[in-house]
């Protein structure tokens, strides 16, 4: 499946969910099996994300994709 578009702001709620969760980039990095530098850039919004590596960020932190795309509204995390 091809990348999102990080719109709105996927990076940011990632990184906000898992500060919430007291992970560090490296800790969530490996539980999906992704490189520490790449998630960064996620985090950052450099490089988009694939409907397949939000889903297993979701997962990761315990909560469903919805709940990333409410966090980029300004919803509660």
């Amino acid at each position: 499946m091809p990348p999102t578009k990080n719109t709105p702001q996927h990076g940011p709620a990632i990184r906000a969910l898992r500060e919430k969760d007291g992970l560090s980039i490296e800790e969530l990095a490996a539980r999906i099996d992704m490189h520490p530098q790449s998630l960064r850039n996620i985090e950052l919004e450099r490089r988009p994300i694939s409907h397949l590596k939000l889903n297993l960020i979701a997962r990761a932190l315990h909560v469903d994709t919805a709940a990333i795309a409410r966090s980029d509204a300004g919803g509660t995390l």
